[in-house]
């Protein structure tokens, strides 16, 4: 091989380096592009789960406090309905003592 086709030989190997050099240069930025929208993309899935997790907090908060405020209304009832029958109860005594006072003077009267 004369030195001029070892230089041509030198010279087409360096050119085939430089494309694929430009190639490769190609390739990275693109990836770093790609690397840089995915990046973009978790900070916002990140701001998406953070605004999530707040409403799934608050959400918590507020299902526990109706649950408290269910469980304190059905408590009152239940202790107002207790009161109500004792009351009851006690109306039901105190109208057959009337009655068997009215029913023990009308006997008397009677007889």
């Amino acid at each position: 091989m004369t030195p001029e086709e070892r230089f041509a030989q030198i010279e087409s190997i360096l050119l085939q380096n430089t494309s694929q050099i430009a190639t490769l240069l190609e390739g990275q930025i693109k990836l770093q592009q790609g690397m840089e929208e995915l990046r973009q993309a978790q900070i916002k899935t990140d701001a998406q789960i953070a605004r999530t997790q707040e409403q799934l907090d608050e959400l918590a908060r507020d299902t526990r406090a109706s649950i408290e405020d269910l469980v304190e209304m059905a408590t009152t009832a239940i202790v107002q309905s207790a009161e109500n029958s004792t009351f009851i109860k006690g109306l039901q005594l105190e109208n057959r003592r009337i009655l068997r006072e009215l029913r023990d003077r009308r006997n008397n009267r009677d007889s």
